[in-house]
């Protein structure tokens, strides 16, 4: 049969008025009458698109999202005004403070278990290559743990994006006080 419709959403998370594009693309050239947008789905349409609007099989429409998770419907009907495509994207626009926190919880909470000597439960805060690579190591050093992690330093900041956070430690060495750099 005929192709359907596709739906693509980008970026689908993100900070603080996070801009969304929306693309749906109609690559068999299937008939319809319109598509509606309901970017938050509460039932009303945002926006409504009739064929005249894709360019080379192609419509694309923007929406800026507040902190939430959202969900945007999409539905394409034919010329008796019945559904004949619907997609649904999900959109997760989170804020700057709350990501801050939660990732200098995750900092701490694998510091607290380090300094109980809880190795498998701070190995949790791990990717599993950085698991593989440093559990056998936190595992040596077990019985010394509380003092290592007393001596790791103070965190003073952290930079994130949405796929990587580079958290900066200060720790007082004989030297003066050295800047360590942290990546999650």
């Amino acid at each position: 049969g005929r192709g359907a419709f596709v739906t693509h959403a980008a970026p689908t998370e993100g900070l603080n008025s996070l801009a969304v594009r929306f693309t749906v693309e109609n690559p068999d050239d299937l008939s319809f009458s319109r598509i509606t947008f309901d970017l938050d789905n509460d039932g009303a349409t945002n926006v409504t698109a009739t064929p005249a609007q894709f360019v080379d099989g192609k419509l694309t429409v923007s929406a800026t999202y507040p902190i939430g998770t959202w969900i945007a419907v999409i539905t394409a009907y034919d010329d008796r005004d019945e559904v004949i495509y619907s997609a649904r994207k999900a959109i997760v626009v989170l804020s700057p403070a709350a990501l801050r926190a939660k990732l200098k919880s995750v900092y701490d909470g694998m510091l607290g278990r380090l300094r109980v000597g809880n190795v498998a439960g701070a190995l949790t805060a791990l990717t599993g290559t950085a698991r593989d690579r440093y559990g056998p190591v936190l595992s040596q050093l077990e019985a010394t743990l509380p003092s290592v992690v007393d001596g790791i330093g103070e965190l003073r900041e952290i930079n994130f994006g949405i796929e990587l956070a580079e958290l900066s430690v200060v720790r007082t060495t004989p030297t003066g006080s050295e800047q360590f750099m942290l990546y999650m």
